[in-house]
């Protein structure tokens, strides 16, 4: 599968199927092979050891996260200097390769957000402003008339059981123009 620049991916797949080791690999060998791409990488809501991993592989890009200890203001704001950061490199000519893991965090955030009150509340508990926000999020990557471009590829989770994780993975396919499907069982086989 070809990436494009400026395209909107997902990483979709259930929990432990490989997610997070995809977008990792992806981040490697777009530092590795495309030396005029701007990689920046978003983390939201991860363990201390998944951090460290990638502040070690990935010392000179632009990086921020967060970790289970921070509260959703935190994770929010993480998310959009970082969007707002990779939107002026895109429009200063630079392509960009924005890699987000993961927007079921960045829901989270927001739905427990004071953003997020005022809506339309779904199943699950889920705002309605909350889809907004995320669609919005993912909606801002694109190719730019003077050369440069935007591209997001962020990891979504499925078959949780959650109800507020289906509405999310039916409302963000519709901004995405680029789907990677894992599967756990043939994750679990290696």
């Amino acid at each position: 599968v070809t990436v494009r620049r400026g395209q909107r991916g997902l990483v979709i797949g259930e929990p432990k199927s490989g997610k997070s080791s995809l977008l990792y690999n992806m981040s490697m060998s777009a530092m590795n092979n495309n030396t005029d791409v701007w990689l920046f990488i978003l983390l939201l809501d991860q363990s201390p050891e998944t951090v460290v991993q990638f502040r070690k592989d990935f010392p000179h890009v632009n990086f921020m996260y967060t970790t289970y200890e921070d509260d959703c203001d935190a994770q929010i704001f993480a998310a959009e200097f970082l969007l707002k950061r990779a939107k002026r490199f895109a429009e200063s000519g630079k392509d960009v390769l924005f890699i987000v893991d993961s927007f079921n965090a960045l829901a989270r955030a927001y739905n427990e957000s004071e953003r997020s009150l005022g809506g339309k509340t779904l199943a699950g508990g889920l705002e309605s402003k909350t889809v907004y926000y995320l669609k919005n999020f993912l909606g801002s990557a694109r190719r730019l008339e003077k050369k440069g471009s935007l591209t997001m590829i962020g990891s979504l989770a499925s078959g949780t059981g959650n109800p507020m994780d289906e509405i999310l993975l039916t409302e963000m396919k519709a901004v995405s123009n680029l789907e990677f499907t894992l599967s756990y069982d043939l994750a679990k086989k290696r």
